[in-house]
């Protein structure tokens, strides 16, 4: 089963804000949530549009997972866990008050801590991650021994799609990115590491001791998921062995009571295995005076990479360039699984040119309804001048990202790619007026028409109404904050097209200077009907200046203006940004 929706079940300090980075940087940061408390019910319930839902989850006894997401979660060994929401409790400006034990924490000497008897310090440091899953299985009721904690929560993590181990979270990542088919992820962040914290050798062995004996539970629980993933990886590894001796040996896939069963042109073990052809590595070349960043892909239905045939998308194409280039090219060509174009073309090709500067990072966006088949696809681009990259290529990328066709939107068809037929009938015999012309199902040129031009607005009037409170943000804090939104003029809000209508705000200080005028854009989730009330979730990202900030909540018909600048006033909120 292919999910394109997913739950991150985050446990508190085991490396649960990269992992989420990871999360925006493939499904996009409108794609998921950030820093949710709550249980996971009500979670789904609230954020159900969301790709991936992610936070500090608690579940009621017994309580069912949703068979339609992909749960996954991390583990961390008890003590050094422990040891690392201490220490980021107690120096790290970024650990919010609140919660009593990190209050605590930032009062107590480690000695005091760990001894301490307060329950809001032992729901932290005692079993916790045991507690935490055992939920899952446990009927509210009975009381529990040790030993039955310990086997309620090594069956609640069978109930996850994938549990990993801190201290394996680059392959945890590349678990999931293989199992999920994400892109690869090469380059991964380090973010919300504890500052000032002394190496394990320097710790009291006393307090280590004291942590063990805390954390028998723990202890065994993590021994059990560090079992549970290695054999995961074991799994996947002979995956990639079966597949690659049935492409290079035309071995069969054995059955795991099947014993080995060898061509007989299969070489011996003494002789160096040649695969029949050699695997190259996807092309990247080019002088690099303008160099590809990155590749970004989402359909604007699915808003993730994992979309349907007929579905809009939307392709990005970040480049930087070190020299001035004045009549610069940008293309993009996507190859199916076996390696074949299936499509390619480049901004020349559509007419436009483009200019760009010496040490500017820019954009070029691709958007167009996917009318190619089921399958996986990889996206690559190009830079050059002229036509064709033969003549003056800057750099040319092969598969720096990937999206899968999982569905289809319109009429059914088999194949790579989906054609618009019209038929016609008659009777070879008979008399020609006879013949019947029967008329296309929908009228799709003209479908096409309405996908791609979005109707400019006159009216821009709306309701926008914050349904959480925002008082305060750090600077350069990513949020994503509920709203309702209603549509008060006379026109239909499109959410596609070259012109769609988006979310977003201004940031002013109480001078009435511009902190940021331009921000970032949160897409609308469907074609919003005059009158229509709809609640939706927006992505702010803060000032990176300290004090006294309004943030402004409008909305923006791309290409056209904002609504604010057309007589429509936004919703303005005093937010103070800084400790």
């Amino acid at each position: 089963m292919i999910y394109n929706k997913f739950l991150f079940d985050h446990i508190y300090k085991a490396g649960g804000t990269t992992l989420e980075r990871v999360f925006q940087k493939i499904l996009g940061h409108e794609n998921v949530t950030f820093g949710l408390v709550d249980r996971a019910q009500n979670a789904i319930k609230q954020y159900h549009n969301y790709a991936m839902i992610t936070g500090h989850f608690w579940f009621a006894p017994n309580e069912k997972l949703d068979t339609n997401r992909y749960y996954l979660t991390m583990l961390r060994h008890p003590v050094d866990r422990i040891l690392s929401h201490y220490f980021f409790a107690k120096n790290d400006v970024s650990a919010r008050g609140g919660n009593l034990a990190i209050e605590l924490a930032k009062t107590m000497s480690l000695d005091e801590y760990v001894f301490s008897n307060q329950s809001q310090i032992s729901e932290i440091i005692e079993n916790f991650q045991t507690h935490h899953y055992l939920q899952i299985e446990w009927n509210g009721s009975d009381q529990l021994t040790d030993d039955t904690q310990l086997e309620l929560a090594k069956k609640a993590l069978l109930h996850y799609k994938l549990a990993g181990v801190f201290h394996q979270l680059t392959e945890f990542i590349d678990v999931l990115c293989y199992e999920c088919r994400w892109p690869v992820v090469r380059e991964i962040p380090r973010v919300n590491i504890t500052s000032k914290r002394p190496k394990l050798s320097e710790i009291d062995k006393k307090i280590i001791r004291r942590l063990e004996e805390l954390n028998q539970l723990d202890i065994a629980l993590y021994e059990y998921a560090t079992r549970m993933f290695n054999e995961k990886k074991r799994q996947i590894l002979h995956e990639c062995i079966e597949q690659r001796n049935q492409e290079i040996y035309n071995l069969p896939t054995l059955l795991p009571h099947q014993g080995a069963l060898l061509p007989q042109n299969f070489p011996p073990e003494e002789e160096e295995r040649k695969p029949a052809t050699e695997v190259l590595p996807p092309a990247n070349f080019g002088n690099r005076q303008v160099e590809i960043v990155d590749i970004e892909i989402k359909g604007v239905v699915s808003l993730t990479n994992t979309l349907f045939s007929s579905e809009e998308i939307a392709i990005r194409v970040v480049f930087r360039a070190h020299i001035d280039v004045e009549n610069l090219t940008v293309g993009i060509h996507i190859h199916d699984c076996f390696g074949r174009l299936a499509f390619g073309t480049n901004s020349e090709c559509l007419g436009y040119t483009l200019y760009v500067h010496a040490n500017g990072v820019y954009f070029v966006d691709y958007r167009f309804r996917n009318d190619l088949g089921i399958g996986v696809y990889t996206v690559g681009a190009a830079l050059h001048i002229g036509s064709s990259h033969l003549s003056s290529c800057f750099h040319w990328r092969d598969e720096v990202t990937q999206f899968q066709v999982v569905g289809n939107i319109g009429y059914h068809f088999e194949g790579a790619a989906k054609v618009y037929p019209q038929l016609r009938c008659g009777i070879l015999d008979g008399n020609p007026t006879d013949i019947q012309i029967l008329p296309a199902a929908h009228d799709w040129p003209r479908l096409q028409q309405i996908a791609i031009h979005t109707p400019k607005l006159t009216e821009f009037r709306a309701q926008i109404c914050l349904l959480q409170a925002l008082e305060q943000l750090h600077p350069n804090e990513v949020v994503a904050i509920e709203a309702e939104i209603t549509n008060t003029s006379g026109q239909i809000w499109g959410s596609t097209g070259q012109s769609p209508v988006h979310l977003s705000y201004h940031w002013q200080n109480l001078s009435g200077e511009w902190l940021e005028f331009d921000g970032s854009r949160t897409p609308l989730p469907y074609d919003i009907a005059p009158g229509k009330t709809f609640r939706h979730y927006l992505t702010i990202k803060s000032p990176s200046q300290s004090g006294d900030a309004l943030l402004q909540l409008t909305l923006v018909q791309e290409g056209v203006a904002w609504f604010d600048k057309q007589g429509y006033p936004p919703l303005e909120i005093r937010v103070r940004i800084g400790e």
